[in-house]
């Protein structure tokens, strides 16, 4: 009974996240556009016209970047349905798990901490350091969701497996700002915590670095780690080594509402539940503690910055650390394909993986190998971000809704809209038609 109610509460911790994704919104005709490129940017703006008035989103911007024919930017709905406000190039949306590929390209801009080395090296000595199957924690783990097997600081009470111990975190049913309250310190609590779980359950916790467990927390910690052994904040060492040097300056963790109660910029979030087709404006969210993992809000104009970063890191002026970031990991890429889920298994059950992955240092990518990515959602925004490997095609798409039925989210629209921009172009990811989704 303790075992199996442990390892369910296990898989709902790591689908946590990717559970909220989702949202729309109401009757909205506005959009505003900028086209330099024909076909592709004309037949989006077309499509995105009519998912608003098909009310598949409250408020969007889109970036396509094509090597050849230019680029096009457009802007739809509102950043704020009461006051009528609607998005521009300045509007900060939150990016959700795109800050990820933040955190890895800090980490590729500095030399002290090493992929190969366990994470005990970088951590206080009260805090007790799990070890999985005898086996030390990477950092390489932590970047490739291969070494913790929760998303979020919570895990099973014990001795009474019918409670949850979080750490920071209020897992209500409305999501209203429910990490508000981690921290750096909240991290260590709950990897002592972790550590007692993983002891008396040792089967259900496999050796890290050949199984794929999707961890917010994971990442979390790891921009703690990165922040602390430099005497700061992990914003300010991601501001002080990528941002600056890429000019990104409305790219923020703290945002001036917090300190001066304004936040002029920033885009309401909303949420729509299909079953009552009501809709709401929902929380925007603070990670003070799991900042890395999701917590960094951007416009389209820094992350137009970005993208062409990524496309053409010889003008970034961090070419080298751009480049890293878009690197396989071969020895990760073999241990986390070395536990492939057989005919009949189960993942979560035997804890193998679903399909091949290839582990890059910065991004995600699946066979076939046409694009690198990562895409995001807090409680109520979703984006994503895509380019091509031989660097001629990228997009990105902010949002600030989603839409769901009941508990469960339909479907990533950004996602949807990203894959449909490949398919106009003639680069489609895989054979299916995403804009007929739109």
């Amino acid at each position: 009974m303790r075992l199996m109610i442990l390892h369910q509460l296990g898989d709902e911790m790591k689908q946590f996240i990717a559970l909220i994704l989702v949202f729309t919104f109401s009757h909205f005709s506005f959009a505003s556009v900028s086209v330099r490129q024909e076909g592709v940017g004309q037949r989006m703006n077309a499509l995105l016209l009519e998912g608003l008035s098909k009310e598949k989103y409250a408020g969007l911007s889109i970036l396509v970047i094509d090597a050849e024919a230019g680029e096009f930017v457009g802007h739809y709905g509102y950043r704020d349905i009461e006051k009528k406000l609607v998005p521009d190039s300045d509007t900060q949306y939150e990016i959700g798990s795109i800050s990820k590929t933040f955190l890895r390209l800090a980490m590729a801009s500095q030399s002290q901490i090493k992929l190969l080395d366990p994470i005990s090296k970088y951590l206080p000595s009260t805090v007790r350091v799990p070890k999985p199957s005898g086996k030390d924690i990477l950092i390489r783990d932590l970047m490739t969701h291969t070494g913790i097997k929760f998303s979020v600081p919570c895990t099973v009470r014990l001795p009474d497996p019918n409670d949850l111990k979080c750490f920071g975190v209020n897992l209500d049913a409305d999501l209203v700002d429910p990490y508000k309250n981690t921290s750096r310190e909240n991290n260590y609590k709950f990897l002592t915590e972790y550590s007692y779980t993983l002891e008396e359950f040792p089967e259900y916790f496999t050796e890290p670095g050949i199984f794929y467990s999707y961890s917010n927390f994971g990442t979390g910690l790891l921009g703690e780690i990165l922040g602390e052994q430099n005497g700061s904040s992990f914003e300010e060492f991601l501001r002080k080594q990528v941002l600056e040097k890429l000019g990104m300056n409305d790219t923020k963790i703290e945002m001036p509402c917090d300190v001066y109660g304004s936040c002029e910029n920033l885009a309401q979030v909303y949420s729509k539940n299909l079953a009552t087709d009501n809709w709401k404006q929902a929380s925007v969210w603070h990670l003070p503690g799991l900042s890395a993992a999701g917590g960094i809000r951007s416009t389209i104009s820094d992350m137009k910055k970005y993208l062409l970063a990524q496309m053409r890191p010889e003008t970034s002026g961090i070419q080298e650390t751009v480049e890293k970031t878009q690197e396989i990991l071969p020895e990760a890429t073999r241990l986390l394909n070395s536990n492939i889920c057989k005919e009949g298994e189960q993942q979560h059950a035997d804890m193998c993986n679903p399909s091949p992955k290839e582990a890059y240092y910065g991004w995600e990518s699946v066979s076939p190998q046409t694009v690198l990515y990562h895409g995001g959602a807090t409680g109520a925004s979703q984006a994503m971000m895509m380019f091509s490997h031989d660097r001629t095609f990228g997009v990105v798409v902010l949002s600030n809704s989603k839409v769901g039925k009941g508990e469960n989210t339909l479907y990533h629209y950004p996602n949807d809209v990203a894959l449909c921009a490949f398919q106009l172009a003639g680069k489609p990811v895989v054979d299916y038609d995403f804009c007929s989704r739109l």
